[in-house]
């Protein structure tokens, strides 16, 4: 997990791209039939969902809510 500060209860921990990736993993693993079963069951492409978990892309909307995720956009100083 990221060494950002954790805000309110534990499942409101921040997660980075990396971590979403990692909780995608562990979801297509606990399904049989790996990663075609779970990209038809929650309707992405194939090739898409290996270009989340190879960290070549960002994960949508769908995947994301799959995992009973939500995006946040953040902002951070920089000076």
């Amino acid at each position: 997990m990221t060494d950002v500060p954790n805000i309110g209860p534990p499942r409101r921990r921040w997660l980075n791209a990396d971590d979403v990736a990692a909780i995608l993993a562990e979801a297509i693993g606990q399904q049989w039939g790996g990663q075609s079963a779970w990209a038809r069951k929650h309707e992405v492409s194939k090739h898409f969902l290996n270009d989340v978990l190879k960290r070549r892309r960002l994960p949508d909307d769908k995947i994301t809510r799959a995992l009973g995720l939500e995006k946040a956009l953040l902002w951070r100083r920089t000076r």
